[in-house]
């Protein structure tokens, strides 16, 4: 478990915003997704990100090389609209 003192933590003002029940849940339905189409999380958020009409860049903050390859790897990701099909509504747009 998170500490209370953890940057990304539920124990905190922000944490305990945005980690809903329903934050919870669609994180877990995206993780499916990712695990069907073979990729990480985070290559498919990153992917999917890119591929939304007028984004023309994102920023990258990779702690290690590890990181940094996993977020490279959203440049080989194409998202199929069905990909977004088991997500509760108003996840995907």
């Amino acid at each position: 478990p998170a500490s209370s003192n953890a940057r990304l933590s539920p124990d905190n003002a922000w944490g305990a915003k945005h980690f809903t029940p329903q934050a919870q849940a669609a994180v877990a339905a995206l993780a499916d997704c990712a695990k069907e189409a073979g990729v990480t999380l985070t290559a498919l958020s990153l992917g999917w990100t890119l591929q939304r009409q007028g984004i023309t860049s994102i920023v990258l903050g990779p702690r290690n090389l590890d990181q940094l390859t996993g977020q490279l790897a959203a440049l080989d990701i194409t998202i199929d609209i069905e990909l977004g099909r088991p997500l509760p509504p108003g996840i995907v747009q």
